[in-house]
């Protein structure tokens, strides 16, 4: 495309035909800020990986996007990780991770004796895009092209592809021992009601204790609230002690298949503590970033249709929090194109002219009349019920026990949701996505990567969910 069609001048080099659309994740623009600036050197040289850019987009309301250079870029050199059978590098991409996992949570326990200074902010942006880079890494590029060479393999060795799950090896994160600490608590609940287990010192001492220590798994994006007794007590009473069916006369596999089962294994931990440490970081930054807001005058809400760089110079004097207010009322309809360049270089426009021509260029068009979508196999088992589409934490109150639980994808704030479904159908995802194994873990039909579920699905629909096919069927519309 000739880029001179454009309005802005941060777009004279874009060229929306080179992205990779990966799918919507609605979001607000200050956490969009942490996707398309997410690049970090230091990351990258102690990962071993050679890149000066993340190449990630965000267009409209949270429409994820990876440059396919970039993308190419890292394949190859993940593929040449893979086929060398250079197992160190993954082990080593653990390592890094968890160290930067850890500095980030470290670092935001101490918050709240943090002074409102541009010094503090900007360490916490820091902080916090290291993280998304290592996420972002995980999901949508190490783990991606991991298992794309794993099925390679299966296929060449003959090995069932749809058996491929069960010879990839478990990795344990923060939300899974919330898990397990919560089905404990459960044995001990039983039947009681909530007003019986505050009577129980004892008991109701445990399940405090849980709320404050995984307080974070209800937050995403920096919205939604900690966990409390009574959402504790909700999840409590919908989990189900539940658990994938033990593989039975799974063949013999060869050393071979099991190094390459076990890379997408280090990479699907990547992939997945990256979600719950940003959002571990982003319960504790929550009180800090509405501590900030209210410095300029602003709600929550407000801070958050806000660019990083704007709260930076806001802080330095440099620029009126009559500014941050006046773009409030302009942002809230998300319109706008956030972009990465080379380093930590960040282009924004909210050009509405821009705008428009982009969503044209750059979003797929699904087939809005289509009766069936098909997707790929998150957990086996088949499910009739009504669909509920769930884009964030605000449409979390329309989801009832019995509902197929429809999303871009799912993350740990959407794990009560995923106990109270039949089935579970995402736009996006991999065998190692968090859909994927949560399903496979309290047992529940799951298709993933259907690319056009929330927008072919409506509220109400009759759905059949054939998870032994990866077929998802409208049966009727209401």
């Amino acid at each position: 495309m000739n880029t001179s069609e454009f309005t802005s001048p941060v777009l004279k080099d874009f060229d929306p035909e080179g992205y990779h659309f990966f799918g919507l994740w609605k979001q607000n623009l200050f956490s969009a800020c942490f996707w398309a600036g997410c690049y970090s050197k230091e990351v990258a040289d102690r990962l071993g990986i050679e890149t000066e850019e993340s190449g990630v987009a965000v267009l409209t309301e949270g429409n994820f996007f990876i440059k396919d250079s970039e993308l190419a870029n890292i394949r190859k050199q993940i593929r040449e990780k893979i086929e060398t059978k250079d197992e160190a590098f993954f082990k080593n991409m653990v390592k890094v991770s968890d160290d930067h996992f850890k500095e980030a949570v470290a670092f935001t326990e101490i918050f709240k004796n943090k002074e409102l200074t541009p010094e503090t902010f900007e360490e916490y942006l820091v902080l916090g895009k290291k993280i998304t880079f290592l996420w972002m890494l995980g999901a949508e590029q190490f783990s991606e092209h991991a298992q794309e060479k794993l099925t390679e393999v299966a296929l060449a060795e003959s090995f069932p592809v749809e058996r491929i799950p069960e010879i990839i090896p478990k990795f344990d994160t923060p939300l899974n021992q919330q898990h397990r600490e919560m089905i404990e608590l459960k044995k001990e609940v039983g039947s009681l009601s909530l007003e019986e287990i505050k009577k129980n010192k004892e008991l109701y001492s445990k399940i405090e204790d849980h709320t404050k220590r995984f307080g974070w798994i209800e937050i995403a994006n920096l919205v939604g609230d900690p966990l409390t007794v009574e959402r504790l007590y909700e999840q409590i009473i919908h989990a189900k002690d539940e658990h994938a069916q033990e593989a039975k006369n799974l063949p013999t596999i060869s050393e071979n298949l099991a190094f390459h089962a076990r890379c997408v294994s280090y990479c699907g931990y990547l992939r997945q503590a990256g979600a719950e440490y940003f959002f571990m970081m982003s319960e504790k930054a929550q009180p800090y970033l509405m501590a900030l807001g209210e410095k300029f005058g602003l709600s929550y809400p407000e801070f958050l249709l806000q660019i990083d760089v704007e709260i930076i110079e806001t802080l330095k004097g440099n620029i009126s929090a009559d500014i941050l207010k006046a773009n409030v009322k302009r942002r809230e309809a998300m319109d706008i194109i956030l972009f990465a360049g080379k380093g930590e270089e960040v282009f924004f426009t909210e050009e509405p002219e821009d705008i428009e021509k982009l969503k044209k260029l750059m979003l797929p068009q699904a087939d809005l009349t289509s009766k069936e979508i098909k997707g790929q196999i998150g957990n086996k088992g088949t499910y009739t019920g009504p669909a509920k589409i769930i884009m964030n934490t605000h449409d979390f109150a329309k989801m009832q026990t019995g509902d197929v639980l429809v999303s871009t994808m799912t993350t740990p704030d959407f794990v009560v949701l995923m106990h109270k479904a039949g089935a579970i159908v995402t736009d996006i995802g991999g065998m190692l996505c968090h859909a994927a194994i949560v399903s496979r873990e309290i047992n529940k039909p799951c298709v993933i990567g259907t690319k056009f579920a929330t927008q072919i699905l409506k509220d109400g629909d009759l759905i059949e969910v054939d998870a032994d096919k990866g077929v998802v069927t409208i049966l009727e519309r209401p």
